[in-house]
């Protein structure tokens, strides 16, 4: 119905390591109130092979009007799917290194690194 005062939405979300809101505050007005609101909720990349994350926008309404002030909006549960895998890559030129027992003959080299952040 129709708030006899402003209605603030208050979203957070509890981990902004794994994903951010578009808004954090939504206003609803004697004349907005039945206007509908898009909220986006976007997962951040990290660099760890940490699995998917579960984590929840957290929902609170302040209001003058009595009716709307006591309400507890449902929160919302999130997944940020995971993209990485952990890993060692190694990579050097050729099928095969090559090394001689003559002085001063050239090194082989290879390079190591971790595929995602320990």
């Amino acid at each position: 119905t129709q708030p006899e005062s402003p209605v603030v939405i208050t979203l957070t979300s509890t981990n902004t390591r794994e994903g951010v809101l578009s808004d954090t505050l939504l206003t609803f007005t004697d004349g907005t109130w039945d206007v509908l609101r898009t909220v986006t909720v976007t997962g951040r990349q990290d660099p760890m092979d940490d699995g998917n994350v579960t984590y929840s926008i957290m929902t609170a309404t302040v209001s003058a009007d009595a009716h709307y002030s006591a309400l507890d909006p449902d929160d919302v549960n999130v997944t940020n799917v995971d993209d990485d895998d952990a890993g060692v890559a190694v990579a050097y030129d050729g099928t095969r290194l090559v090394t001689s027992e003559t002085p001063g003959a050239p090194a082989a080299m290879f390079t190591v690194v971790l595929a995602t952040e320990p």
